[in-house]
């Protein structure tokens, strides 16, 4: 599992999930974010995304489900 910041100085995350996609397909990629507006290009590479204001909340769930359910990989 990959926990991703989308917003880091000199770190492209579109880039970085795009490269993990086409590495290791099955590998779970949570992006975390400050900005609830998230470009539509990356949410498709992505499991699931959880904005820093509610990490405290979300953030734990989310990891254990995709712990459980994992990532679909199309045949």
């Amino acid at each position: 599992m990959v926990l991703l910041e989308h917003k880091h100085e000199g770190i492209d995350a579109e880039a970085v999930a795009c490269h993990i996609r086409q590495r290791f397909p099955s590998l779970p990629i949570i992006l975390l974010s400050a900005y609830c507006d998230m470009p539509y290009r990356i949410l498709w590479l992505v499991d699931d995304y959880v904005m820093k204001s509610e990490m405290s909340e979300w953030l734990i769930p989310i990891i254990e489900r995709a712990r459980t359910v994992g990532r679909a990989v199309a045949a």
